[in-house]
């Protein structure tokens, strides 16, 4: 931030700061040179939130188009509100603001306030801008960086295709899916609504894991056909299966979790992912029940 911003803001404690409206704020690291966003214009933030105690609930990682968060400035409505200091920001500007959960879930984020910030006064939000765009530009640097990941994720999808085949694999390719079953399938196939264990690892192409039920002590417990339970893939994929038999299958992003990634940002946008499937053995349905 330039130094020309703190004219006319009042100093709480000498590290902090106020905005016009109230907004409590503490510098980090100010570049001071960079573009001053202006209302209309999208910016590119990675965000962190956190407790007054520094307990992390929320890291803006590989979210989406420049791995930030993307905000869209509006008109400041209210005083004293998170826009209010994003307004007060320029790229490459770093700052911490305070604010109180109740008004920062409810204005902004439009949801309801966790139940573990209830009862505080504040949490910190720690901002790092680190682009300023016009809509315009934006839509169109948005489109070349969907063109990109497609792309990557055309090449990582080769890639892996490529080496099953140099290790012998029988690639089944069924509606996008690219399935590798194993030899037994001669087990009975799943009815609809029926509740099935399933062990499944799950990964990206390079074979890091973000998912083990092995690890976990236990699989996991599915309505067959049920809406809402895994990606659309993974479902497909199953419904290809039969109790007691084992798969791998590779899924590209537009069977999976598509261009937004997942929640929690845990695979990020256009990923494709493998899973290694386990349907275990048929179990009478009153085992479940009585679980």
């Amino acid at each position: 931030m330039a130094t020309t911003i703190l004219i006319g803001c009042q100093t709480e404690a000498p590290e902090y700061f106020l905005t016009e409206g109230g907004l409590k704020y503490k510098y980090r690291d100010i570049v001071g040179e960079g573009k001053e966003p202006q209302v209309g214009d999208v910016l590119s933030v990675l965000m962190k939130w956190s407790t007054i105690e520094d307990s992390v609930f929320y890291r803006s990682v590989n979210t989406g188009y420049n791995g930030a968060d993307i905000v869209k400035l509006q008109k400041q409505n209210k005083q004293g509100g998170i826009e209010e200091g994003f307004a007060k920001l320029k790229e490459g500007d770093s700052v911490t603001f305070y604010i109180n959960p109740e008004r920062f879930f409810k204005e902004y984020i439009q949801a309801e306030t966790p139940a573990f910030l209830i009862s505080d006064a504040e949490m910190k939000i720690d901002i790092r801008l680190i682009k300023v765009q016009s809509s315009k530009e934006y839509e169109l640097a948005l489109i070349e960086w969907q063109r990109y990941k497609e792309f990557e994720e055309f090449q990582k999808i080769e890639e892996t295709l490529d080496y099953w085949s140099s290790t012998g694999d029988s690639i089944v390719e069924v509606d996008g899916l690219y399935i590798v079953y194993d030899a037994v399938d001669k087990g009975e196939a799943l009815n609809y609504n029926a509740v099935f264990e399933l062990h499944y690892i799950a990964t990206f192409t390079n074979g890091q894991e973000f998912y083990n039920t092995y690890n976990n002590g236990h699989p996991d417990e599915f309505q067959f056909g049920q809406n809402g339970q895994m990606v659309e893939g993974l479902k497909n994929a199953i419904s290809m299966m039969k109790y007691g038999q084992k798969a791998k299958v590779l899924i590209p992003s537009d069977r999976g979790f598509k261009a937004k990634g997942s929640a929690g940002n845990i695979v990020p946008p256009f990923t494709p992912v493998i899973y290694y499937l386990e349907i275990l053995p048929k179990v009478d349905e009153d085992v479940f029940i009585e679980k």
